[in-house]
């Protein structure tokens, strides 16, 4: 599958860099997640992995924990990036 272009890094956790692709606006708020060669997106609404190919769980956890944490700067981005008004 060929993904479009992914945006600048939103933001860093150690290697992780978390971004999202900006053909993807009609789609719900979410983040994508990549680091060493594995990649992961979470939707922003409920924080559930919607997609992983190489993390294994512990990893998963400490992903997802890092998105809560950065929810709120993550969705501003996002509505921003897009025009949507931010909530």
């Amino acid at each position: 599958t060929v993904r479009p272009r992914a945006d600048a890094s939103l933001s860093r956790a150690g290697s992780s860099r978390f971004f999202f692709y900006s053909a993807v606006g009609d789609m719900a708020p979410h983040v994508w997640v990549h680091a060493d060669g594995h990649e992961a997106m979470v939707w922003l609404h409920d924080l559930s992995v919607a997609s992983n190919r190489g993390y294994a769980e512990e990893e998963l956890h400490a992903i997802v924990r890092t998105v809560s944490d950065r929810r709120d700067q993550l969705l501003r981005a996002w509505h921003e990036h897009f025009g949507l008004r931010v909530v």
